[in-house]
């Protein structure tokens, strides 16, 4: 009974040591796609509480995701105050949720870097899941499009201009 037993503790400790192993390899491949991507990717749960935050929230805000996790609203505090109606409407839109939907909210407001620059944002963000269709949060997607922003206002200036010049001759 000894050497069953003994045999059995063996089995189970191999199986805990796959079934880990294999849990480790997982995680790999999420934190590879997650920490690599191009931009502040999260994840914020049905009470608003930060589940993930990718580390490029960082390099993007000049703020660390630390303050981020400490207070889930830092965002609205960094978000420039003539966005700031955008992004409540936003929100009330993306937390009053009931039921399963492809729907993406996509918005573009402008906050203020750790550094003072500002800087537009391209935010975009779905409702998540379970298989059984409990509703976990939502996953969102921050990119700096201040680039595009800037050629848009350009081509924008640039057309006024030459729409101007025309009227005139």
């Amino acid at each position: 009974a000894q050497k069953a037993l003994s045999a059995y503790r063996d089995h189970l400790e191999e199986l805990v040591e796959e079934r880990t192993a294999a849990l480790q390899a997982s995680e790999e491949k999420f934190r590879t796609v997650a920490d690599w991507t191009y931009g502040w990717e999260s994840w914020v749960d049905p009470q608003g509480e930060i589940v993930y935050l990718s580390p490029l929230v960082e390099q993007i805000t000049g703020y660390p995701s630390q303050k981020f996790y400490d207070d889930p609203d830092f965002i609205n505090k960094i978000i420039l105050e003539d966005d700031m109606r955008l992004w409540e409407i936003h929100l009330k839109e993306a937390v009053n949720i009931t039921s399963a939907s492809d729907d993406v909210c996509v918005l573009e407001f402008r906050i203020r870097k750790s550094d003072g620059q500002i800087i537009w944002i391209g935010h975009t963000c779905r409702r998540v899941f379970s298989e059984s269709g409990e509703f976990l949060g939502r996953r969102i997607s921050n990119r700096d499009i201040t680039e595009r922003k800037q050629a848009e206002i350009a081509i924008k200036q640039a057309t006024a201009l030459a729409e101007a010049a025309n009227q005139a001759k």
